[in-house]
């Protein structure tokens, strides 16, 4: 008996071994965990090919893996009723620079006068089953 194991290595997670029947496009997500935004964005528009893996509903859920590695967010293990990956991560996006000490996303009271007596409170916590080291 010859047994094919699946090995993953660091903090890289099988989501994308094998994405839409095309079974060389788990090294692209593999090389994508070391690029920053800018170039995985970029990757989009080299081939078709990589557009069409890059835009599916798996990779959606590879780039909520990559969301909560490099900007701490959270996402729930499964879907919650009626939505997709693409849409959590679109939602999960907006606040990508939450916890950024430099973060100005137009938010902060300061940049309107309107605002100026309101504040925002955010706390972080962690899911319940998550073990951070």
């Amino acid at each position: 008996n010859n047994k094919t194991q699946s090995i993953s290595m660091g903090n890289s997670l099988p989501c994308c071994g094998n994405v839409n029947g095309d079974e060389d496009s788990g090294w692209l997500f593999n090389v994508l965990d070391f690029c920053d935004r800018r170039t995985r964005s970029s990757c989009l528009f080299l081939t078709k090919r990589y557009h069409n893996i890059q835009t599916i509903d798996a990779s959606f859920r590879w780039r909520l893996e990559r969301l909560h590695i490099e900007k701490g967010l959270y996402f729930p293990s499964e879907l919650p009723n009626g939505q997709t990956w693409r849409s959590l991560f679109l939602d999960l996006d907006k606040k990508r620079r939450l916890w950024d000490a430099d973060s100005d996303d137009g938010t902060s009271p300061e940049n309107d006068e309107d605002n100026k007596y309101s504040i925002s409170v955010y706390a972080r916590f962690k899911p319940l089953g998550i073990d951070c080291d």
